[in-house]
């Protein structure tokens, strides 16, 4: 139950982190991003999705951006 409990917690704390950097810039894609993932991780699916769509309306390029970071996360991986 503790490891439940301090997932919940990451996820409020990013949540948190992410929304205070979009109070200081609304536009920047890469906050939204990180409020889809923290929404993501507390299971609200629906609301993580609206966000990441936002990063993307913020930025055409954020998807595209973000797509070629996991790909490259993937060979750096695979060269462990």
């Amino acid at each position: 139950a503790g490891d439940v409990s301090g997932a919940a917690q990451m996820s409020a704390l990013a949540e948190a982190s992410a929304q205070a950097l979009l109070a200081v810039n609304p536009e920047w894609p890469d906050a939204h991003f990180a409020l889809g993932m923290a929404l993501a991780s507390a299971a609200r699916g629906d609301e993580a999705e609206a966000a990441i769509a936002v990063a993307i309306a913020c930025d055409a390029t954020f998807a595209a951006q973000r797509a070629a970071d996991m790909a490259l996360l993937a060979r750096l991986k695979q060269g462990q």
